[in-house]
């Protein structure tokens, strides 16, 4: 635990600038959502505090006996390291930060204070202060974000070889692949472009970089676009086969419908996608299925009542 006088030096770190409460906070935010520490004891906790003493100027009084300010030393690194994780498992040493979301998405506040999501299996990076004249930020996988306005700083996001550039806006994208992208714009306007191309997209549409370079945009038509975000599907006379594959891939269950007639049924209507069984549950009401699970774990939708589908 650190004693008055060290926490006085943390909170007065952390006080002295907005940049750092911003980065205080983006760093507890990502201490709550952390929780494998079973490589803490390799970590050389001295050492990484005299970098981040060295980083962000904290001093610590030059006539304590050596073996005490090391004790010390030892005390506060580890107790900053616990107050911030994300230092030691997500900091590199060029002042960049990385978060990785593994099994959960991760809700993350930027250092301009604007917002992102992380969808997981991705992977983003970026400067801890946004030093320089643009705000950098590097996307792998899938990311809402909600930017906050700085005419003066654009915010700039790249994927793979694209690159987003946007002043205030929010808007999801996503990695395609090693080499491509789609990017779909809810409000604002952004320029969007790979090395060969470069288009506007504006509030509702929908663009794509293909691996081969081609750019090609179009209006949204995918109300599920953010699902993996919201936790909702919503669905509008779509086939039962459409909706079990949309199932299939937001909760990375595997599910088959026995009866193939029962495949072109229309389903509207939206849910919550807090369990597969909670799911399953309302297709067994609303169309007599029975359903079972199988050895590999793939769900069975048997039987159904014709008439609920009109077959």
């Amino acid at each position: 635990m650190l004693d008055k006088s060290e926490k006085d030096q943390v909170d007065h770190w952390i006080n002295h600038a907005d940049e750092n409460r911003a980065y205080f906070e983006t760093m507890r935010m990502a201490w709550e959502r952390t929780g494998d520490l079973s490589k803490y004891d390799q970590i050389d906790l001295l050492q990484q505090w005299e970098v981040f003493k060295a980083n962000h100027h904290i001093s610590t009084s030059s006539h304590v006996p050596r073996k005490v300010a090391r004790k010390r030393m030892l005390g506060l690194a580890a107790s900053v390291t616990l107050m911030l994780v994300a230092f030691l498992a997500y900091m590199t040493f060029d002042n960049s930060v990385v978060y990785v979301a593994e099994n959960t998405p991760l809700d993350i506040t930027l250092p301009d204070g604007s917002h992102l999501w992380l969808n997981k299996h991705s992977e983003v990076n970026f400067d801890w202060s946004f030093d320089g004249e643009t705000r950098k930020v590097n996307l792998t996988g899938e990311g809402y974000f909600e930017v906050v306005e700085n005419p003066e700083k654009p915010f700039i996001v790249s994927v793979n070889e694209t690159q987003t550039k946007v002043l205030g806006t929010s808007f999801n994208l996503k990695s395609i692949g090693r080499e491509g992208a789609e990017l779909v714009l809810i409000s604002g306007k952004v320029a969007f472009s790979n090395k060969t191309q470069s288009e506007i997209v504006k509030p509702g549409e929908k663009i794509v970089s293909a691996m081969n370079g081609k750019l090609s945009k179009k209006q949204n038509d995918d109300p599920n676009f953010l699902a993996w975000k919201t936790g909702i599907l919503i669905f509008e006379e779509t086939t039962l086969d459409a909706v079990m594959n949309t199932v299939e891939s937001y909760t990375g269950n595997r599910i088959r419908i026995e009866n193939r007639k029962f495949k072109q049924c229309t389903f509207t209507g939206k849910f919550n996608l807090n369990s597969i069984d909670e799911v399953l549950e309302i297709f067994e009401t609303l169309y007599g299925f029975q359903v079972s699970k199988s050895d590999s774990g793939k769900y069975i939708l048997k039987g159904g009542e014709p008439l609920t589908c009109g077959i």
